[in-house]
């Protein structure tokens, strides 16, 4: 489901005002209770969607009043069966974006994209295996043991995160995201050579060939892959999938990069390292480009020159480098 238990503690002479707030948004499921330490606690449900600007209010108007809480529950059912009233579509105004969050709140995407981010045990161990994984099913020109170390690399979340991180002028979640890929790459390339290193690689198999060839179509893989990633996390739809299209892109030109490179095939190597660069670039210019159409801001407002220029400024260098590789493939691989 796509809505939300929110819960909302203030101290009891600020009911009244809260209740009002909330009921600005929701008219019914609503509900008060009274807490220890002279608080009360406002639960309600409410779209997802609608979720942000509802907490954006209840924390402009409480965040300095001490107890103050919201708390945030996914929805996953509800009996009897919570039945959404049809709406009409809002008029367009100029100050709003193009596009609306569809799935949750700027707090939920936050949370969800920092807590995906992080250069643990488990993810390095992840990057090892599929790396090992990807590397067999490419030497075997096994699709389905390909497909399978694409489903666990655990890539899409630092892509994400960089994108999410330049929109919103949080540059420390995006230092951090730009670390944690760093690692996962280090990690899959140095796998990925000792196995070229250790096994004799054959650089005429089907599946080794595919990804040291790059042509426009490579392009569009890699900015739907990238479009993909940012909206499983704004539409709270099941990342785990979504997360393969960015391991298509960025998983096998990496490790037959690798393998080449350990084998000593230096000149066909090349073509998949200039085919990874296109995947990372699309992929980050995509994100950027979608959180901005669907109205990802700062929550507060002294941060959005920052947040416009960051993003403006991150287009500008992916669509550059873009522009820069589209003309290496025009005229270099033709």
């Amino acid at each position: 489901m796509a809505n939300r238990l929110l819960e909302v503690v203030v101290p009891e002479d600020k009911k009244d005002q809260a209740c009002k707030v909330v009921k600005e948004h929701v008219e019914d499921k609503v509900w008060t209770s009274s807490l220890s330490e002279n608080l009360i606690s406002i639960r309600l449900i409410i779209h997802s969607a609608k979720s942000g600007e509802l907490m954006k209010e209840l924390e402009s108007a409480f965040r300095d009043v001490d107890g103050f809480r919201i708390f945030v529950f996914p929805l996953e059912a509800s009996v009897p069966r919570i039945e959404e009233p049809e709406e009409e579509e809002p008029e367009e105004e100029e100050d709003k974006p193009r596009f609306t969050m569809l799935g949750v709140s700027i707090d939920e995407l936050y949370t969800d994209v920092t807590e995906a981010v992080g250069a643990t045990r488990v993810s390095a161990i992840l990057v090892i295996l599929a790396s090992i994984v990807a590397a067999v099913g490419l030497a075997r020109n096994n699709v389905a043991v390909i497909i399978g170390a694409m489903v666990i690399a655990p890539f899409l979340g630092p892509n994400v995160a960089i994108s999410l991180g330049t929109v919103l002028g949080d540059f420390t979640l995006a230092i951090k995201a730009v670390r944690t890929l760093l690692v996962a790459l280090v990690l899959g390339v140095a796998v990925s050579v000792s196995i070229g290193i250790i096994f004799n690689i054959d650089p005429t198999i089907h599946e080794i060939v595919s990804r040291t060839q790059v042509d426009t179509t490579d392009i569009a893989l890699a900015l739907s892959s990238g479009v993909a990633g940012t909206l499983a996390f704004t539409t709270a739809v099941l990342s785990s999938l979504i997360g393969v299209m960015v391991a298509v892109s960025l998983l096998p030109p990496l490790a037959v990069f690798g393998m080449l490179l350990g084998g000593g095939h230096y000149y066909a190597c090349l073509g998949a390292l200039f085919l990874f660069a296109i995947n990372i670039v699309c992929i980050n210019l995509a994100g950027v480009v979608t959180f901005r159409l669907f109205g990802v801001r700062p929550k507060v407002w002294w941060k959005e020159d920052k947040a416009r220029a960051g993003a403006r400024n991150a287009m500008i260098l992916w669509g550059t480098l873009l522009a820069v590789l589209c003309l290496i493939i025009v005229f270099g691989y033709t």
